[in-house]
């Protein structure tokens, strides 16, 4: 029985995901078709790519968040965005995976959790 019940709650969890997934991937295509929400974001991004490679360091984010809160953000705390937000795991983040993280929700709670403390 509680083999079932933890196979149930593993599949909710990975249908939650999956909605989440589909509900990110509609609104970061709804932002890259959007001229003025497309713009903004894209200059959020510039600002924080700081070298101006084209993609978004862990030291990158960290400076650029800690700047524009003021608040020490834990490296857990950003080690854990990368894994989640980094797709194809190359410790940067390109403009489409830095729209994932921002429009997501656990990016948010994260965040604030961390500022709150």
């Amino acid at each position: 029985m509680a083999e079932e019940e933890r196979n149930g709650e593993e599949t909710v969890q990975a249908e939650e995901n999956e909605e989440e997934t589909v509900q990110l991937r509609t609104l970061t295509w709804k932002i890259l078709n959007n001229p003025e929400l497309h713009e903004f974001f894209k200059s959020v991004f510039n600002r924080c790519d700081t070298d101006k490679n084209g993609v978004v360091s862990v030291n990158e984010l960290r400076t650029f968040l800690e700047t524009q809160e003021e608040v020490e953000i834990p490296d857990d705390v950003l080690e854990s965005l990368y894994r989640k937000f980094d797709k194809n795991k190359d410790r940067q983040l390109d403009f489409v995976e830095f729209l994932d993280m921002l429009t997501n929700r656990t990016f948010k709670e994260t965040f604030y959790n961390v500022a709150d403390k």
